[in-house]
């Protein structure tokens, strides 16, 4: 059996009509030699009926189930890309699209450069026509990368990089403890640790943009403060053992930690606040006096003593206070750029998306190629492999994980 040139994978959870979009983006391509795994995270809704209409008709698309074990894009990702038996390897997530010559340009570029471990291409933003915002993720700029994943300024996103599969092996994978912030962790650590990459300036990918909030909601929430700590443990690591941990980046890390703690205790958290603050003078981000300021400020932002107007001018007075004394990269600036970039119309490429075929419930021609993995752990990655192999022609998949 020959072995795809290109695998995309697709982690899903309760977006059965985005993704029906998203293959469809697929299946349009110029370039055929691929094969999708969508990696489902335990939807309820009709993902399943969805997919099971599209793989009738094309083997290339196969389809994970997965009902236990940790859950999250990670955990989908990294079990997609171990069944994976393409050269090359694509993210996307289940509401995005390709441009109809994505895949063939991007094989080309890599082709073409056997020294890159990953390529990157640009990332256009819409709502729900690719159309419809002619706004570019980012543009190319003279600051170090790893300082603008540091900086607010991230200058690609999940979709942009098309990874070599033994780079990305070596690499090690998505970080499953990561409930935010996934992409910017694994993106940092392969520049960090010297992967070779480039920027072509093919825009080729569209990411939907379901909400206008810079952050999410979800990426905010206290409830992910374990994960946001785990962000945080894992990036200062990496600098510190690449020797790349610079008092800029300190600082740098000291204004993400700032940033929280400041929309902690405006929201009234001061526990978090106050939790996340302490955090960052404990690993010695900031100085004591620095982290005396924040504390105070925090206490300050989040008390209900005070009516909220004047705690809004005692809030703007201190930060005053801090643009005077504090580095300046303790104190988060809005990127010029990234979602900013407006791009021609002309520059927009092509996506060709078929007629969805209608949803009948009925899924017996499928149903005859699952294949039940049963509960295994992750780990026997030999073990896992082997079973999968066994049934490569089955393309429908239910898998059970018990980690």
């Amino acid at each position: 059996m020959d072995l795809p040139a290109i695998s995309i994978v697709i982690p899903t959870l309760n977006r059965g009509e985005f993704l029906q979009s998203t293959l469809s983006s697929l299946q349009s391509q110029t370039f055929d030699d691929w094969e999708a795994w969508v990696v489902d995270d335990g939807s309820t809704d009709d993902t399943c009926d969805r997919v099971s209409q599209i793989i009738k008709l094309d083997p290339r698309i196969h389809y994970i189930r997965r009902t236990e074990g940790k859950a999250g894009a990670p955990v989908c990702r990294n079990l997609g890309t171990q069944l994976a038996k393409g050269k090359y390897i694509i993210y996307l997530d289940s509401d995005d699209y390709l441009a109809v010559t994505a895949l063939e340009k991007r094989f080309e570029c890599m082709e073409a450069h056997p020294d890159l471990d990953f390529g990157v291409f640009p990332c256009i933003l819409f709502k729900q026509q690719t159309n419809d915002m002619k706004v570019l993720l980012n543009i190319e700029s003279d600051v170090n990368d790893l300082d603008r994943f540091l900086d607010f300024d991230a200058p690609w996103q999940t979709m942009c990089p098309t990874w070599r599969r033994e780079s990305l092996i070596k690499l090690g994978l998505w970080d499953e403890d990561l409930r935010v912030f996934q992409d910017i962790e694994l993106h940092f650590r392969a520049v960090a640790q010297g992967l070779n990459y480039r920027r072509f300036d093919y825009p080729d990918c569209f990411w939907r943009v379901l909400h206008d909030d810079r952050l999410s909601k979800s990426a905010l929430s206290t409830s992910r403060l374990t994960s946001h700590s785990h962000f945080f443990e894992v990036t200062i690591a990496t600098l510190k053992e690449k020797g790349l941990l610079t008092s800029e980046r300190r600082a740098m890390l000291g204004g993400l930690y700032f940033f929280y703690t400041d929309y902690w205790s405006y929201c009234g958290d001061r526990a978090a606040a106050h939790t996340f603050w302490a955090e960052c003078y404990d690993r010695h981000l900031i100085n004591a006096t620095v982290h005396r300021m924040g504390a105070f400020y925090a206490t300050l932002s989040s008390t209900t003593q005070l009516p909220f107007a004047l705690r809004r001018v005692l809030r703007r007075l201190l930060r005053t206070v801090f643009k005077l004394t504090w580095h300046p990269k303790l104190l988060v600036k809005t990127s010029k750029t990234c979602r900013s970039v407006p791009i021609e119309a002309d520059r927009i490429p092509v996506v060709k998306l078929r007629s969805p075929s209608p949803i009948k419930g009925d899924r017996s021609v499928a149903e005859d190629r699952i294949v039940e993995l049963g509960a295994q752990s992750r780990a026997d990655s030999d073990s896992a492999e082997n079973t999968v192999c066994i049934g490569l022609k089955a393309n429908l998949y239910s898998f059970n994980n018990s980690d």
